[in-house]
C-alpha cells in the first residue's frame, strides 16, 4: 500500500470537502467564523514537520516514492514546539493534524518514546529522530507531511507529558499537565485539520501501510436481464439506482434489456471502519467525532469520513448510506455531523413512522444524538478503565451548547429521571441470555451507566417529558466530588455522586438465580409472593453485585415510569429501578441500583396493580441513591 497515488487520492478528498462541505469551517484558523465567539486558540504543543517538510519533504517527495522517502528521512528530527508563543509560528494559519491510533498492550507500550519531564527539554531542542518513533508515529509524520498545507501533528503521548513508569520522577508535574490538555481535548480534535486513523492497527508497531490484493477492491458486477422491469416498474429502478451503479444496454434481442449492476456490500462500512481496532479504543470515538475529517488507514486501502460524505478506494462513486441489521437492509444514518439535526433523523428512524410525543422539546435531536453516542461509547475499550467519563469528556462539553443544563455522570440533569432508565445488553448464547457486565464502583455511582462495563454495551434511556400520571419519581438534588474541579465531564473522585430522589412506590422484592433448563438467568418477585415470579430484568453487574444473591439483602423495586412514550399507550411498560439497601441500619434510606425490570400491561398486570395501583402502599419521604 506504499504508493504515491493514495496521497493523490487523500488530497483529492481534501478538496472535495472543502469546496463541497462546511467542514474546513471546523479547523482553527481565526478567520474560520464559526467558533469566533471562543476567539484565537492553539494546542499548548505541537510537532513541527515545517522542516521535513520544506527540506525533506516537498523537495525530495516530488522525485522520490513513498518506499524510499522511508527510508531517506529516517534521520531528519522533528521538533516540539509551543505554539502560542512561538514566535515562528504564523498564528493566523496554523494547518495540523492529529493522529488515532491503538497504544496495543502494555508490553508493547513500555519502552515506546513518550513525553515526560525529563525528556520535554531534548524534544524541543535537539528534537526526536524519526527512527526514534514506533513505526505508526513514524508513518504519520511522513503522512501528514504529504498532505497539502499541514505543517504540524499532535500525537497524544508526544504532546502530553506522560507519567514516568520507572520512579525517576514525581508524578505530580505530568498528572497536571494532563488534567489541563484533557480539558481541551475537544478543541484540539475540532480545531484540526484532519484526523489521520491508524484506523487496523493493533499497536504503535504495525503502522499506516499493508500488503495488499488489488482484487480486493475490484468491483463484484452482475448483469441482470430485465425485460418487463424496467418498463412496467420504472418506480421500483429508481429506487434501486441509488444502490446499483450500472450502464443500460440492449441485447441482440429486441426485446430483451440487459442491466449491469454493481453489487454492494451493506456491511462494507461496518466491517472496514466501524469494527476496526482503533474504533473499539473508547478515546477515539470523541476524536473520531470530534474532528472535522478522518483519514482512515485501513488493512486494504483507505478511506474518508467527514460531516458530508464517507469514500472508499474500493467505492470510488461514494457510499451509498445502507446498514444490515437482524438480516435487512436499513437506511444507515451515519453520527459524523454532530449537530441536533443529525440526531432528528435518527430520532425518525426509530420511530418508525410513529407519533412523536416529545417533538416539542428544546434541541431534541442533541438528546436522541447523545443517546447514540453513549450506546456506541458503552461497547468500547480503555486501558485505564477509570478513565471512562473523561475519555467522554469533549463530546460531552460540546453537547453542552444545545442541553444547556448540568451534566450528571453521563446523564444530563434535564429529563434525568427517564434517562435513569438504561440496561445493559444482554446476549444471547448457545440458547440462554447472559450478562457479563462489570461494576467499577470507583469511578461512577451506581445509578450511572459509567459506572459498569458492558461487552455489548447499554442501551441509554431516551430524554422523554413524561406527564405527571406517567411518572413515579423525582431528582430533588445530585451532589458529586469531581477529581479536577475545572472540569465538569471530568472523573469523579472515588466514584461518588449521589441522587436525592422522592418516590411515590418502593416495594420490597427478592431476586433469584435461575439454573437451567430456565432460558433466563435471574427472576425477581415481590416479597412474601414467591409464587410470582418475573423474568424481564436486567441486572446490571451480577458477576460483580454478588451481595444481591445473599439470604439477607435488603432489595426493592421502585417504579418510576411508563415506558417507552414512543410506542403506543396500550404496549407501554411499567419500568422500575431495582435497588439495593446498602446500610443496615433500619433507619437508613441509602441505596445503589442493581438492575431494571419492565411489567407488561398484559402479562403483569396483577403484579402493576400491587405496585402502582390505587390501593398500592405509598411511600414516604426521599430516599438517596450512590
Amino acid at each position: 500500500m506504499l504508493s504515491d497515488e493514495i496521497f493523490e487520492l487523500a488530497n483529492r478528498w481534501i478538496n472535495e470537502c472543502n469546496e463541497k462541505c462546511q467542514c474546513a469551517n471546523l479547523s482553527m484558523s481565526p478567520k474560520r467564523n464559526q467558533f469566533q465567539a471562543e476567539g484565537w486558540w492553539l494546542p499548548k504543543r505541537l510537532l513541527d514537520l515545517r522542516r521535513l517538510r520544506n527540506i525533506n519533504g516537498v523537495q525530495r517527495i516530488g522525485s522520490l516514492t513513498f518506499q524510499s522517502q522511508i527510508s531517506n528521512v529516517a534521520r531528519e528530527r522533528i521538533k516540539l514546539i509551543e505554539p502560542r508563543t512561538n514566535a515562528t509560528v504564523n498564528k493566523n494559519d496554523v494547518r495540523y493534524a492529529t493522529l488515532s491510533h491503538c497504544w496495543g498492550k502494555p508490553h508493547s507500550v513500555k519502552g515506546q518514546l513518550k513525553l515526560t519531564e525529563e525528556n520535554e527539554a531534548r524534544f524541543k531542542d535537539a528534537g526526536i529522530e524519526l527512527r526514534e518513533l514506533p513505526k505508526t508515529f513514524r508513518d504519520a509524520v511522513l503522512v501528514a507531511s504529504r498532505l497539502e498545507g499541514v505543517e504540524y501533528l499532535w500525537i497524544d503521548s508526544l504532546c502530553i507529558k506522560q507519567r514516568p513508569t520507572d520512579g525517576t520522577s514525581d508524578n505530580k508535574a505530568s498528572e497536571r499537565d494532563w488534567l489541563e490538555q484533557s480539558r481541551e481535548m475537544d478543541r484540539i480534535y475540532r480545531y484540526a485539520y484532519l484526523n489521520i486513523s491508524a484506523t487496523i492497527a493493533i499497536d504503535s508497531d504495525q503502522g499506516l501501510f499493508y500488503q495488499r490484493n488489488p482484487e480486493e477492491l475490484w468491483e463484484d458486477e452482475v448483469s441482470l436481464n430485465v425485460t418487463d422491469l424496467i418498463t412496467s416498474k420504472e418506480i421500483q429502478w429508481s429506487a434501486t439506482e441509488s444502490i446499483f451503479s450500472f450502464p443500460r444496454g440492449k441485447t441482440n434481442s429486441a426485446d430483451d434489456c440487459i442491466l449491469r449492476c454493481v453489487i454492494i456490500d451493506v456491511t462494507f462500512w461496518a466491517c472496514l471502519i466501524e469494527d476496526a481496532p482503533v474504533n473499539r479504543r473508547a478515546w477515539v470515538l470523541q476524536e473520531r467525532l470530534m474532528a472535522p475529517r478522518v483519514l482512515h488507514f485501513c488493512r486494504n486501502q483507505i478511506a474518508w469520513e467527514c460531516s458530508t460524505f464517507q469514500d472508499a478506494e474500493a467505492y470510488p462513486k461514494s457510499l451509498p448510506p445502507l446498514t444490515l441489521r437482524h438480516g435487512d437492509i436499513f437506511e444507515d444514518i451515519r453520527i459524523k455531523c454532530l449537530v441536533p439535526e443529525t440526531g432528528l433523523k435518527l430520532r425518525e428512524l426509530r420511530l418508525n413512522g410513529f407519533n412523536d410525543p416529545d417533538k416539542h422539546i428544546e434541541n431534541l435531536g442533541a438528546y436522541e444524538l447523545w443517546k447514540r453516542v453513549v450506546e456506541m461509547y458503552s461497547k468500547t475499550l480503555l486501558t485505564i478503565s477509570d478513565d471512562k467519563l473523561l475519555a467522554l469528556a469533549g463530546l460531552a462539553k460540546h453537547f453542552q451548547q444545545w442541553t444547556n443544563c448540568e451534566y450528571v455522570a453521563g446523564m444530563w440533569r434535564t429529563f434525568l429521571e427517564s434517562q435513569l432508565l438504561w440496561h445493559v445488553n444482554e446476549v444471547f448464547r448457545d440458547g440462554n441470555f447472559e450478562v457479563s457486565a462489570k461494576r467499577v464502583p470507583r469511578r461512577a455511582p451506581s445509578f450511572s451507566w459509567a459506572s459498569i462495563d458492558a461487552p455489548c454495551g447499554i442501551t441509554y434511556g431516551e430524554a422523554t417529558d413524561y406527564k405527571d400520571d406517567e411518572l413515579f419519581i423525582r431528582v430533588d438534588e445530585y451532589n458529586r466530588d469531581l477529581y479536577d474541579p475545572k472540569n465538569q465531564f471530568g472523573m469523579l473522585q472515588d466514584g461518588y455522586g449521589f441522587l436525592m430522589i422522592t418516590p411515590t412506590y418502593l416495594h420490597s422484592i427478592e431476586v433469584e438465580k435461575l439454573q437451567p433448563p430456565h432460558r433466563v438467568p435471574y427472576c425477581w418477585n415481590l416479597k412474601g409472593n414467591k409464587k410470582r415470579k418475573l423474568s424481564n430484568m436486567y441486572l446490571d453487574a451480577p458477576v460483580t453485585d454478588l451481595d444481591v444473591f445473599k439470604p439477607n439483602a435488603e432489595l426493592f423495586c421502585m417504579p418510576v415510569a411508563y415506558g417507552e412514550r414512543t410506542v403506543e399507550r396500550s404496549s407501554r411498560y411499567l419500568i422500575c429501578l431495582l435497588l439495593m439497601k446498602i446500610e443496615c441500619e433500619p433507619s437508613s434510606k441509602t441505596y445503589m441500583r442493581i438492575g431494571l425490570t419492565k411489567l407488561s400491561k398484559f402479562r403483569d398486570y396483577d403484579v402493576q396493580e400491587e405496585l402502582v395501583g390505587k390501593d398500592a402502599t405509598k411511600f414516604k419521604g426521599w430516599i438517596k441513591i450512590y
